[in-house]
Formats: structure tokens, C-alpha cells, sequence
């Protein structure tokens, strides 16, 4: 291997130097977005009824897919502090009261969800119909 010359090590510093003058920062994109209207997406089912069944008492979460012309509507966890519960049919529960009760505090027809991504609001989605129950027991709902 050959060792530059002093000459041609110094012509490119003298070259690398200038070249670096038309790097530019972009900067940094921040967008503040309101946060949603309180109560916007929650449900409460009926105090009485929630520790029955083991019914969701705060805000669900859902995982909406496009499907088709409309939507598949999932409950995917309860909004608990500042964790999130899973949601699951509990043990010795019947399974048809579970999904009635479920369907009636939590997916009742017509419900409206706000929908977002990334944390921006892109639209809504209404209860329309019966979605098939979860492997966890839990009802789903169409849109």
C-alpha cells in the first residue's frame, strides 16, 4: 500500500473543507394536537352489572380494519391509570351472558367511535352489527 504525499493529503483537506459549506439542518416538524373531547370513545357500562361479569368499567380500546364496504370493530384492552387491561371472558362466566351483557354496554348498535392514527383524529365509525366472539371470549361488532 503507497502513503500519500504530504501535497495530495493537504489538497484534499483543502478540497473536503469547502464542500461541507452547503450542508443545511432541515430543522424539526412539531404539530400540537388538541386532545380528544372528554368522554369522546368512552364507555361506562352500568356500575351494577360491571362486577358481575367482569365488564369493562373505564375506556376500551378497539382495533378497527377496514373490511369490505364497512369495518370489524375489536375491544383489544380497558384503559386502566396509566396501563392497559386485556380483555377476557372470566372464568365461570357463562359465555352467552358474558357476549349479551358485552354487546349491550360495550357494542351497542349504533354506538359512534372516533377514530385515530398517529394520534390525530380521521374519522368515525357506528355499530351496525354482530362481529364473531374473540378467541378470548370477548364480542366483536361491525361498522
Amino acid at each position: 500500500m503507497r502513503v500519500p504525499t504530504p501535497h495530495l493529503a493537504a489538497l484534499l483537506i483543502l478540497t473536503a473543507l469547502p464542500a461541507c459549506d452547503n450542508v443545511r439542518w432541515g430543522g424539526q416538524s412539531v404539530q400540537v394536537i388538541e386532545p380528544p373531547p372528554a368522554g369522546a370513545g368512552e364507555v361506562a357500562p352500568e356500575a351494577a352489572a360491571a362486577p358481575n361479569l367482569g365488564l369493562p368499567t373505564g375506556t376500551v380500546l378497539f382495533h378497527v380494519v377496514r373490511a369490505g364496504a364497512g369495518a370489524r370493530v375489536t375491544p383489544v384492552a380497558e384503559v386502566s391509570g396509566d396501563s392497559l387491561r386485556m380483555l377476557r371472558r372470566p372464568a365461570g362466566v357463562a359465555a352467552a351472558a358474558y357476549e349479551t351483557r358485552f354487546r349491550e354496554t360495550v357494542l351497542g348498535q349504533n354506538f359512534q367511535l372516533v377514530l385515530f392514527r398517529r394520534g390525530a383524529p380521521v374519522g368515525t365509525a357506528i355499530l351496525q352489527g354482530a362481529g364473531p366472539v374473540t378467541r378470548c371470549g370477548v364480542p366483536t361488532a361491525t361498522g
